[in-house]
């Protein structure tokens, strides 16, 4: 008894030579005369019990200078989601500043030379201790456990799920993504309960022209207004209003809170948008595309007295819908370094037959063509598009891109992704003639052929035959639309030509074909090994998630297979051919149709039914994921009786616990056989007979990337056996009319 004591006594004096800062964290909790330095060692930060949060001091630049922040520890990416302000400037500390815990004034900031620098404000009642939260939020409480001061209620660019902002509350964008001053745009939830994103200097209650707000969106009336802006600690963001109604913002749909870290932030281009990263991870992982985001088109909301850009200005959304500004030609920015401030001219403008396109609908824009071609005959000059007069006229420049750019600069300034009118001859030159050498291929709407520009750009010419059974509706359809989709998984529409009964749609020319030109050949098949296979999986689900969820409409593609899935340069995958696409608002979930198109073996069996939604990509994609893992085609019958497809196939080894053989022979050693195996259990969820069952695209690529995250057991798919299918009237990526017997429920196999 007396050893043990000695060693308790021991262990007890032990403690008291370890540095305050250690020992007084207990489960997140800081005791008071706790302190930090700025280094880049432990002491620089105390950690909340999971450690999955830090709060102290972040380097900046090359360590000489540290960041008062709070940021998630355990990734990489060490995300800051909140910092201290000094007025509109982050509290920037040299190396060797302490920060210390006091019992009057709270946190303490001083700098190497003793001098405060800041503190945190205090003003009722004696700080007992500091907790950082797992949540995210540091708080100095009374001896009653009772909050004097927290980071939850001082947000700065980020909200927390758990968190709330009250009436008044702000979020302040920095001024880029490493500049941590407070910069041009604002979301506040008004006075009037009106929750507004807007640029700092128009964030008044009533502000006209916000980028976003919730009285324009959902009708904020009297005795209905906004209380608090709310992100529950399940990842749903809503206004709650006085009448205990609440205006939904978003929900992770799919995302786990509890496998994900989820932030909202009001990113430093004027963009609120949700992300999330998986907890468990292995690899580069890193914080998804938006999962939701206001305004859905920033360059959109042109204002009374100035756009997004400023003033003379062009602003232009890239791949990723983040917006950026330019100048025309003949004008420059007028602060380099704030690109938002407009552009000021340099040089007299001449309409001239290169032109710029910003942000309006493609409708308004073949209209401006016939204005633009007939003023162009008069050689009319651009008046002078600076000055005070000019800006009170808000002098908009509308510009369409001709194909014949030569110049650089001209090049730059239209940007990646303009709509061009091409004209026939222009086409002709590129493809010399159509010539049978240029041909890439035949779809079931025609053939397509490469070409080169005049400026060296490689295109690739869609050439609909009259006969392809693609008339007007499907090409206007398609080239309106896949101009009004950015997304880097997404091929690129440059524009089209019409001549005559001719109708032409030009792409980014892909080098490496269509995906189905590797997986379906022993020998190309071999070029790609499992990296890329998974990376073309990814990829693929990525496109779909941006179709049905966060372009401006929700878009169900309705003929997504392998042919539709083309390579660029670097092997990664773009969803092509957007003929039959199907558009929905987003509150629609299905719709009804007498129209039966698709491809036979990617067609689910309620399309058959003329039933549409998101889960008829879902299908598709499943049976793609398939078609990638094992190199067979879904028609080729795969069993000795010659009845099932590749579908049924897959089933039938699922229940011997003998998947794995569906590796394609070509893949070598190169699988991770885990991963591998974790893609077919998604394709046999995505193509299960009932559509309810089926996954979202959120949740396959949840399934697919977090390897800790567990899946649902498969049902039995919808397959068809070659006695039950009737295959006249079906045509390879064309339209049906009528319905048939393509899938069926058969029992072959249990459940």
């Amino acid at each position: 008894m007396a050893v043990a004591l000695s060693v308790e006594m021991l262990l007890f004096s032990s403690l008291f030579l370890l540095p305050i800062s250690v020992i007084s964290q207990n489960n997140g909790t800081v005791a008071v005369g706790s302190s930090l330095t700025a280094t880049t060692g432990d002491s620089s930060s105390w950690l909340s019990p999971s450690g999955d949060f830090a709060f102290g001091f972040s380097p900046l630049g090359n360590n000489d200078r540290f960041l008062l922040s709070i940021w998630y520890a355990k990734i990489p990416d060490k995300t800051v989601v909140w910092y201290a302000y000094d007025g509109n400037n982050p509290m920037v500390a040299p190396r060797g500043s302490v920060l210390n815990l006091t019992a009057n004034s709270g946190l303490v900031l001083n700098n190497p030379q003793g001098g405060e620098t800041w503190k945190s404000e205090i003003t009722l009642g004696t700080v007992a201790n500091g907790v950082m939260n797992d949540t995210g939020n540091f708080v100095l409480q009374h001896q009653n456990s009772r909050s004097l001061w927290e980071t939850f209620s001082n947000p700065t660019d980020t909200i927390l799920p758990g968190q709330t902002i009250e009436r008044n509350g702000t979020l302040s964008c920095r001024q880029s993504e490493t500049n941590y001053t407070k910069g041009r745009f604002q979301l506040r939830l008004q006075g009037d309960g009106n929750l507004v994103l807007n640029t700092v200097n128009l964030t008044t209650d009533n502000a006209n022209f916000p980028y976003f707000d919730t009285k324009t969106t959902a009708g904020t009336v009297s005795g209905s207004q906004g209380k608090q802006l709310v992100f529950t600690s399940s990842g749903d963001m809503f206004v709650r209003r006085e009448n205990g109604g609440r205006f939904t913002l978003t929900g992770t749909e799919g995302v786990s809170v509890r496998d994900n870290y989820i932030r909202a932030t009001l990113d430093f281009d004027g963009i609120f948008a949700l992300y999330s990263h998986p907890k468990n991870f292995t690899g580069n992982a890193r914080w998804s595309n938006p999962l939701w985001y206001k305004p859905d088109d920033t360059c959109q909301n042109l204002r009374e007295e100035m756009g997004f850009c400023g003033y003379n200005s062009v602003c232009k959304l890239k791949l990723d819908k983040r917006p950026t500004c330019k100048c025309p030609k003949g004008f420059s920015f007028l602060d380099p370094k704030d690109i938002y401030r407009g552009c000021k001219r340099v040089e007299s403008v001449l309409l001239a037959d290169k032109w710029v396109w910003i942000g309006i609908s493609i409708a308004a824009a073949l209209v401006l063509c016939t204005a633009y071609y007939l003023l162009r005959r008069r050689r009319s000059a651009l008046a002078s598009a600076g000055g005070d007069r000019a800006r009170k006229q808000n002098t908009w420049l509308c510009f369409l891109k001709s194909d014949k750019l030569t110049d650089e600069h001209d090049q730059e300034n239209m940007g990646k992704h303009d709509l061009s009118v091409f004209t026939y001859e222009s086409v002709l030159t590129a493809t010399s003639n159509f010539s049978e050498e240029n041909k890439l291929g035949e779809g079931g709407f025609g053939p397509v052929y490469k070409g080169k520009l005049v400026t060296g750009r490689e295109i690739a010419v869609k050439r609909l035959s009259k006969s392809s059974g693609q008339g007007n509706s499907e090409f206007k359809s398609e080239f309106m639309l896949i101009h009004e989709l950015q997304h880097s998984n997404l091929v690129q529409l440059l524009g089209f030509c019409i001549h005559e009964d001719e109708r032409m749609l030009i792409y980014e020319y892909m080098p490496n074909k269509s995906l189905d030109y590797f997986i379906f050949d022993s020998i190309r098949g071999v070029q790609l090994d499992w990296k890329k296979r998974f990376g073309i999986i990814e990829g693929i689900a990525q496109g779909l998630l941006y179709l049905h969820r966060f372009s401006r409409t929700r878009v169900i593609h309705r003929d997504l297979k392998a042919s539709n899935i083309l390579l660029d340069e670097n092997m990664n995958p773009k969803i092509a051919d957007f003929g039959l696409a199907r558009i929905f608002t987003h509150t629609e979930l299905e719709a009804n149709t007498s129209r039966i198109v698709g491809t036979l073996g990617y067609m689910p069996p309620e399309t058959i039914e003329g039933r549409v939604s998101v889960k008829t990509d879902v299908y598709s994609f499943g049976v793609l994921i398939l078609e990638i893992i094992s190199g067979r085609k879904i028609n080729r019958l795969c069993n000795d009786d010659g009845l099932l497809n590749l579908v049924g196939y897959a089933w039938e080894l699922w229940k011997k616990n003998a998947a794995l053989e569906l590796k394609d022979p070509t893949l070598g050693d190169s699988c991770n056989g885990n991963q591998l195996l974790r893609c077919i259990h998604v394709s046999l969820l995505c193509v299960e007979e009932n559509a309810a069952d089926r996954p979202t695209m959120s949740d396959v690529i949840s399934m697919l990337i977090n390897e800790s995250m567990e899946l649902p057991k498969p049902k039995k798919p919808a397959y068809y056996t070659q006695g039950n299918v009737d295959f006249n009237g079906i045509r390879e990526g064309g339209e049906q009319a009528g319905s048939i017997n393509v899938l069926s429920n058969s029992d072959i196999g249990g459940r």
